[in-house]
């Protein structure tokens, strides 16, 4: 016997009868929200109802030469959705080097800025003794910088820092003791992994979700941490990470 039963006399009498109310019902509803509100993004599954809904209404006011003109289109569109979808996991995809990073005494002295900036110039980014995680803690700029790494092959020259994961909100692509090299600089891309300061919660390593002129939306790759927001503020902004140093990878 199955425990639920969607053909309930109930549920018959809710959608008058009609099998096919509640797919309509369906219809208007993604047909509401896309003539109130912005277009959802192609490449999100989730908006599929929506263009699901569009194409069947465009194929239905169409006569035969149109529908095959839209159907062009529409192999085109979708070609260049799974190119774009591609080249952005590939853009996006972190490199990663297994083991821990071997440090060096630093050569430069003097403030955290100014060590990294004679790091750029001897290919080398700075270690900070700080792990990025949610919560409280000394501000990045103030810790010491008594250590240098130097930049692995293939990484571009720039200014970098080398900072230490804490929590599993960006498992499995990240670990607690994960080290992350990071490319310092205030640009957020979507889909890109950055480091940014919470205002009143510390430092974090999220992915950037949507980016509005006044917000920055920072989600976790674990499902248990729900999205956070920041304003669109660069001083939040420590920069991209584009390496990860791991030590799980050489057990697999």
């Amino acid at each position: 016997m199955r425990e639920h039963d969607d053909e309930t006399p109930k549920a018959r009498a809710a959608t008058g009868g009609d099998p096919h109310a509640e797919q309509r019902e369906a219809d208007r509803l993604v047909q509401w929200l896309g003539e109130h509100g912005e277009l959802p993004d192609p490449s999100d599954a989730a908006n599929a109802p929506f263009y699901d809904w569009w194409s069947r209404e465009l194929r239905a006011r169409e006569g035969s030469a149109a529908r095959a003109e839209s159907e062009r289109l529409a192999d085109e569109f979708a070609a260049r959705m799974v190119a774009r979808t591609s080249s952005g996991a590939k853009r996006n995809a972190l490199a990663t080097v297994v083991g821990a990073p071997a440090g060096r005494p630093s050569e430069s002295g003097g403030s955290m800025r100014s060590s990294i900036e004679a790091a750029e110039r001897a290919r080398s980014a700075v270690v900070l003794d700080h792990a990025v995680a949610a919560g409280a803690g000394r501000d990045l700029w103030d810790e010491p910088a008594e250590r240098w790494v130097e930049l692995p092959a293939g990484v571009p020259d720039g200014r970098y820092v080398v900072l230490t994961v804490a929590g599993d909100s960006m498992h499995p692509m990240l670990h607690a003791g994960d080290s992350v090299l990071v490319r310092v600089g205030p640009e957020v891309v979507r889909q890109s992994i950055v480091v940014a300061r919470r205002p009143d919660d510390g430092y974090v390593v999220k992915r950037v979700g949507a980016v509005t002129a006044r917000d920055v939306e920072l989600t976790s790759l674990n499902p248990a941490y729900p999205p956070v927001r920041i304003p669109r503020d660069e001083r939040l902004v420590v920069g991209t990470v584009v390496l990860r140093w791991c030590g799980h990878e050489s057990a697999r």
